[in-house]
């Protein structure tokens, strides 16, 4: 294993999936990218022809936030630098993750799975259950 991708959402489940990225990592001296998804609001809305005047202030501001709060949980990993990465990606989150991946190369995927019940999986959908269901990448699940 020389490639673990760990999606974190910034939720009490991701420092679950942190401790395990960095047991793996220490365990088979694998590089470990931690990265988040943000959606790229503007363009959703000028899809529509609507603008909001601060949604690209507001995406720039959430992606220099995503980047610190990943460059912070990168530290905990108690890993080499050289072992540590990490990446906000900028889209919607099944995509863009599936497509990192695959230019990464990854030989892992780690995500958090926040355990609501099958009620909100039905409204609202599980993005572990989709990653699941749309890769071919060995993906590790992590409960809350």
């Amino acid at each position: 294993m020389k490639t673990v991708i760990a999606a974190i959402d910034f939720s009490d489940v991701s420092a679950k999936v942190l401790k395990q990225a960095s047991e793996l990592a220490k365990a088979t001296g694998a590089k470990v990218t931690l990265v988040h998804g943000i959606e790229q609001l503007a363009a959703f809305y000028d899809i529509y022809g609507y603008t909001i005047p601060d949604a690209a202030n507001f995406e720039t501001h959430a992606r220099e936030r995503a980047e610190d709060s990943l460059a912070e949980r990168a530290k905990t990993l108690q890993l080499p630098a050289e072992q540590i990465d990490y990446k906000v990606l900028e889209g919607p989150f099944l995509e863009t993750l599936l497509d990192y991946a695959k230019e990464a190369n990854a030989d892992l995927l780690i995500l958090g799975s926040h355990g609501h019940g099958v009620v909100a999986r039905m409204l609202l959908g599980s993005t572990a259950q989709r990653v699941i269901s749309h890769t071919s990448i060995p993906t590790l699940i992590v409960p809350a």
